[in-house]
């Protein structure tokens, strides 16, 4: 059968960064005794690779891959093998061929360095890409023998250009810190980071992130929390400092603010919740289905990226497809329609901005 008429599971696909994590990665794909590490991250879906140093990069690192007749088979191979029944024509007329979207699984054991991701503006200008890399987090699970979990997200009011790049020059973290508002977060909380917006993700924080397809990060700590040293290169991404400091947007908001604009809180969506709506961004959206009832899913024409959170079930289309935490499938265009049941599953459905209509999602009579 082909890749687009077929459920994609996708292989585990870590990949290396300069913050350490992955204990609860491990865990919520079946292995508890995994230990932090520098690949904190399981990339779902992606045809993206990873911007790294050539110390620690891997070839194709970042590119995702599922099996095809016993054998490891690249997503984006697949895609250039029938592009319309593995996308769908309306990410075709959006995207080309590219998905336009990536999901990851991210553990963070430490928080991240302060970063920013350029606008699709700022990315055009400096990096030649159509896609900036604006994201959104949802909190699965959180570490209970640290701090309470947290994150840091926009400037305070009042704060400048020339503050922060002051702060910067003398690598003053306190004081960048300081800048930016820590809100708590929990699981089942989704947060939108805007491009632009400068951020960091706290210690202690297991989620899912949907974003732009791109690996654009502009860091502002030469050392991270941990003490790894991190080079020009993955600090300005060869841009230079002035460019990366024209990629923050300097709009000090309030806390109130901070809250409003950037926790988002869940929508019904027929026999499902809303997460993120397609028009709050126009780059991706998420829904999250509790499964115990048959559900019945149309995606009306696009793929989508499907990640198990919890439980168990299956996922029938042509033929049933037995499902487990931390199961993660690419569905094609192509398949168009599948029911999802089981004993307390609970999935979440990402799609890119190719999808023009939401899915319809409804109990099975």
């Amino acid at each position: 059968m082909l890749p687009s008429k077929m459920p994609l599971i996708l292989l585990e696909n870590r990949v290396w960064r300069t913050y350490q994590g992955g204990h609860l990665l491990g865990q919520f794909h079946g292995r508890p005794d995994d230990p932090d590490t520098n690949l904190p991250e399981d990339w779902l879906a992606s045809v993206v690779a990873a911007r790294n140093p050539d110390e620690v990069a891997r070839p194709d690192e970042g590119l995702s891959c599922f099996l095809a007749d016993g054998q490891p088979m690249r997503l984006t191979d697949a895609i250039q093998s029938d592009p319309a029944g593995m996308l769908g024509q309306s990410t075709l007329d959006t995207c080309g061929t590219s998905t336009g979207v990536l999901c990851k699984l991210l553990d963070a054991a430490e928080r991240l360095t302060v970063q920013v991701h350029p606008t699709r503006e700022k990315a055009r200008q400096y990096f030649g890409s159509p896609f900036g890399k604006t994201e959104a987090w949802h909190i699965l699970r959180t570490r209970t023998d640290r701090e309470a979990p947290s994150v840091l997200l926009g400037f305070r009011e009042g704060i400048t250009r020339e503050a922060w790049e002051a702060a910067f020059a003398a690598q003053d973290i306190p004081a960048m810190l300081h800048m930016m508002h820590r809100l708590p977060v929990k699981p089942g909380d989704t947060v939108l980071v805007e491009a632009g917006v400068p951020h960091a993700i706290g210690a202690g924080c297991f989620l899912l992130e949907i974003q732009e397809p791109t690996d654009f990060t502009l860091r502002t700590e030469r050392i991270t929390p941990a003490g790894l040293p991190v080079p020009d290169s993955l600090i300005h991404q060869g841009i230079g400092l002035s460019a990366m400091m024209d990629c923050f947007t300097y709009e000090g908001v309030s806390e109130a603010e901070a809250r409003r604009r950037w926790l988002l809180s869940p929508q019904p969506h027929g026999a499902a919740e809303c997460l993120i709506p397609p028009e709050r961004t126009g780059c991706f959206s998420l829904y999250r289905l509790c499964a115990g009832v048959p559900l019945t899913v149309d995606t009306n024409g696009t793929f989508c990226i499907a990640v198990v959170t919890a439980g168990s079930g299956t996922l029938t289309a042509d033929a049933p497809h037995a499902l487990a935490q931390g199961t993660c499938l690419f569905l094609p265009a192509g398949l168009s329609r599948f029911t999802l049941a089981g004993e307390g599953l609970s999935v979440l459905l990402g799609f890119g901005p190719g999808c023009k209509q939401p899915p319809t999602i409804t109990k099975q009579t």
